[in-house]
C-alpha cells in the first residue's frame, strides 16, 4: 500500500505546482509616461488605462505625470521606469534633465519594449535624438491650420477638451504590404481630426503599418515598428482625443502593447 500512496502525492505535488502556477500568471507591468498637455495625455490615458484593465488580465499600469499639467520639467518620480516591462510615452518638449532623464534613457537602453505616442517625436528637449536614433523617425513639422480642442478648467484646475479640432481630415491607410503584422490585426483604415505630421524619410529599418494623407500634402508613415537595442518598438504619430475613441486606433495601440511585450492577450 506504501507505494500507492506515493504515487499519488507525487501527482498532487505535481498538479498543485502545474495549476498553482498556470493560476498566477506574472502581470504585465505597464508604465505610461504622460507630458503632452497640448493633447490632454493625462485626460486621454487615464481612461485608456481603465480601458485595458476592464478588458484584459493580467494588467497593471501606473501612470507617471508632471506636478502640475502644464510643467515640462518637474516629474514627482520616475523610477518606476526601472521597474516595468513595457513603457508607453506621450510627451511634448519636456525639458526633464538629469537623474529625470537618466531614467527615461536606462529604460530606453535597457532593451525593453517601447510605445510612442504623437509629440514623443520631440518629447524630450534635452534628448531630441530619440526621435531618430530609438523610433526611427525624421519629425520635422506638420501641416498648417490645424489645432487641436480648446480647454477648460474645472474646480480643480484639471484641464478637459472642448469643442472640436480645427484642419483637415487625414485619411490613414493600412499598408498593403504589411497588412498582416499582428499590430494591425483588426485594424481597417480610417481618418483622423489632427495634423498629419511629416516624417518621411523614416529609417530604413522601419516597417511602416499605416500612412496618412491630407490635400496638398504628400502621403506620409503614421505607425511603425522596428527593432532597438533588441526592444519591439512601435510609434504613431497620433493621439488626439478623439484618436482614443476611434476603435481602429485603440485597436492598434492594444495590439502594440502586446505585440512589443510578446504577452499573451487574456481578455476579461
Amino acid at each position: 500500500m506504501i507505494k500507492p500512496i506515493r504515487v499519488t502525492l507525487l501527482f498532487l505535488l505535481m498538479s498543485f505546482m502545474f495549476f498553482g502556477s498556470c493560476g498566477n500568471p506574472k502581470e504585465l507591468n505597464i508604465v505610461f509616461l504622460s507630458g503632452a498637455n497640448e493633447y490632454f495625455s493625462n485626460y486621454s490615458l487615464t481612461k485608456y488605462k481603465k480601458y485595458l484593465e476592464d478588458h484584459y488580465e493580467g494588467i497593471r499600469i501606473t501612470i507617471l505625470c508632471a506636478a502640475t499639467e502644464l510643467d515640462k520639467k518637474n516629474f514627482p518620480d520616475l523610477s518606476p521606469l526601472t521597474e516595468c516591462d513595457l513603457a508607453l510615452f506621450f510627451a511634448r518638449r519636456l525639458t526633464i534633465e538629469g537623474e529625470q532623464l537618466e531614467y527615461v534613457k536606462q529604460y530606453v537602453n535597457s532593451g525593453k519594449p517601447i510605445i510612442a505616442l504623437r509629440n514623443s517625436s520631440h518629447g524630450f528637449q534635452n534628448w531630441l535624438e530619440f526621435d531618430q536614433t530609438v523610433l526611427g523617425g525624421n519629425y520635422h513639422g506638420h501641416n498648417e491650420g490645424s489645432k487641436p480642442e480648446s480647454a477648460v478648467l474645472d474646480a480643480e484646475n484639471k484641464r478637459y477638451p472642448a469643442g472640436e479640432p480645427v484642419g483637415p481630415i487625414q485619411y490613414l491607410t493600412v499598408n498593403p504590404q504589411n497588412k498582416n503584422h499582428p499590430v494591425l490585426t483588426g485594424v481597417n483604415d480610417f481618418t483622423s481630426r489632427y495634423s498629419l505630421y511629416k516624417t518621411s524619410p523614416v529609417a530604413s529599418d522601419v516597417q511602416v503599418l499605416v500612412t496618412g494623407t491630407i490635400p496638398d500634402v504628400d502621403k506620409q508613415p503614421v505607425a511603425w515598428t522596428r527593432d532597438y537595442n533588441g526592444a519591439r518598438v512601435f510609434y504613431v504619430s497620433l493621439g488626439g482625443v478623439q484618436d482614443f475613441e476611434n476603435e481602429n486606433f485603440i485597436k492598434m495601440l492594444t495590439n502594440a502593447i502586446f505585440w512589443a511585450s510578446k504577452s499573451e492577450i487574456k481578455l476579461k
